[in-house]
């Protein structure tokens, strides 16, 4: 039994325990640290306890036999403990050499499968894996455990793959090829696969020139239309829309509609396949001759320009070529914009047609009036008029005479003139006079009206006769001179004459012999 010592008035005193009196005791708890003290040591508490209140105070004291007990629940508390504690360290001991052995036999694993996959890819063989997510750049495929990707780019054979195009592929199982394998130090894996060449075996071996296909527009450009068809993407080129010419393809197609088309080529090794629509409307060429004989007049429009001529418009899907040459009678023009320009509707002459090569060549200068016929009475030899520089060439001067009339100033023919030709430029105004002019030859010769030299200047000395003098323009007709030992001597009543021809320099005899 405890002690048990009441405390009134400050002094402890020894007397039984009322009923009244409140008792505490220190129960023995099950791993409970329970610390002993002293006896004199609790004296001294109940007294400085019993200073401060008069309220008594019973402290419960245990006896030897109590103490031994509590001490040994104390014991047999911290050694269950420790044996807990011993069994969580083993059980966690435990369950981190699984998991190293789980990990060790998934390395393993992974190991085999990826060298498995290494001896695939150096076969160039294929494998069948199953798309399991769509990530950035790509889908994320599934082979026997090992995750590997499949960029966009080698999933469809399409130039532009949207989202619908991979999201259509997710929990599918696909063949594709490796074109990539990886193995890091610390055992991490890289793989690549791609599914392209699969579907362009397979497409290739379906599709041929001549094919008809039925698809849907995949993208508009300006220079023709995509056209998807059995996972494959064809190019309608803007020359092949139609058997008329497209000048912007918008306005004709959208993204989604669907088109028919046939196949015009297939390149295996660029992986391009050439479409068209022409083949699905009539030729616009069939019977060309028969609408458009030669000599016919027709208008036309102006549909382009080029360096050598324009391209005109005669009847729809039908152009027509409209060479330099054809444009003016007696003006040399350098691109047709002198005299034309584009969307300008024109009167044209059927020159000639070809239905096989789909051409027609077209005269603008033979529906207008030919000076050449009247030049010869219009300006006479010895006419004086005013022209302007349109070029200085090396060989002379090209001039206006009008808007439709050229001239050419041979620089044998200037004189003193010549010396003047270094500060002119095109524009400047010329006093000049005819010296020469031939309609059915196309031929107007013009000398500077002032062909003297500069005062103090001689003309250069005469040279001797040369074997012969080749003409370097057509239109420069300067007398030509034989060879001595050839001697043609001038009749005097030719001499003085500013144009010469060959004939004029042979005997009677020698022409009668040119003409047998």
């Amino acid at each position: 039994m405890s002690e048990e010592i009441t405390i009134t008035d400050g002094m402890p005193t020894e007397q039984p325990v009322q009923a009244e009196t409140t008792t505490e005791t220190v129960p023995v708890v099950e791993e409970q640290v329970v610390v002993e003290v002293p006896v004199a040591e609790q004296a001294a508490a109940v007294q400085e306890t019993a200073s401060e209140s008069t309220t008594p105070v019973v402290i419960a004291i245990p006896t030897p036999e109590e103490a031994a007990a509590a001490e040994a629940a104390r014991i047999a508390a911290k050694e269950e403990r420790e044996r807990k504690r011993a069994e969580e360290q083993a059980r966690r001991q435990k369950e981190q050499e699984e998991r190293a052995a789980a990990r060790q036999k998934e390395q393993e694993e992974r190991a085999a499968i990826f060298a498995e996959i290494e001896q695939i890819k150096a076969n160039n063989a294929t494998l069948i894996v199953k798309v399991l997510e769509k990530v950035k750049g790509g889908l994320r495929v599934d082979y026997k455990g090992l995750r590997l990707f499949l960029p966009t780019s080698h999933t469809t054979l399409k130039r532009i793959s949207d989202d619908a195009d991979l999201a259509g592929l997710i929990g599918t199982d696909i063949t594709v090829h490796v074109i990539d394998a990886k193995l890091d130090e610390q055992g991490r894996t890289a793989v690549v696969v791609s599914r392209k060449k699969i579907i362009e075996e397979e497409f290739y071996a379906l599709v041929k020139p001549g094919d008809t296909v039925t698809g849907t527009v995949s993208a508009v450009s300006a220079f023709g239309v995509f056209l998807e068809f059995n996972g494959m993407e064809g190019l309608i080129h803007v020359s092949r829309l139609s058997q008329q010419r497209v000048a912007d393809p918008t306005t004709l197609y959208k993204r989604g509609d669907t088109l028919e088309a046939k196949v015009i080529s297939v390149d295996k090794e660029k992986n391009r396949i050439s479409l068209s629509r022409r083949e699905f409307e009539p030729s616009p060429w069939e019977g060309v001759a028969e609408k458009f004989p030669v000599g016919l007049r027709v208008n036309g429009k102006v549909k382009r320009l080029t360096d050598f001529g324009a391209y005109i418009e005669i009847a729809p899907g039908v152009e027509g070529l409209l060479r330099n040459a054809d444009i003016t009678w007696a003006r040399r023009i350098a691109h047709p914009s002198e005299v034309i320009s584009a969307g300008q509707e024109i009167m044209l002459q059927i020159l000639a047609t070809d239905e096989a090569k789909k051409r027609v060549t077209l005269g603008y200068k033979q529906t207008l009036p030919n000076p050449w016929t009247t030049i010869a009475s219009t300006y006479p030899v010895g006419t004086e008029l005013q022209v302007s520089l349109s070029q200085n060439t090396p060989k002379g001067l090209v001039v206006r005479v009008s808007d439709d009339l050229e001239g050419f100033m041979p620089r044998g023919r200037m004189g003193g003139f010549a010396s003047k030709l270094s500060s002119l430029v095109p524009g400047d105004t010329i006093e000049a006079v005819v010296i020469d002019v031939d309609g059915a030859d196309e031929t107007f010769i013009l000398a500077p009206k002032d062909t003297s030299y500069p005062e103090g200047e001689a003309p250069p000395a005469a040279r001797e006769p040369r074997n012969s003098q080749r003409r370097d323009d057509r239109n420069d007709r300067a007398p030509r001179e034989s060879r001595d030992r050839d001697s043609v001597k001038i009749a005097p009543e030719l001499q003085g004459q500013q144009s010469i021809n060959l004939m004029d320099l042979l005997s009677e005899e020698e022409r009668s012999r040119l003409r047998s």
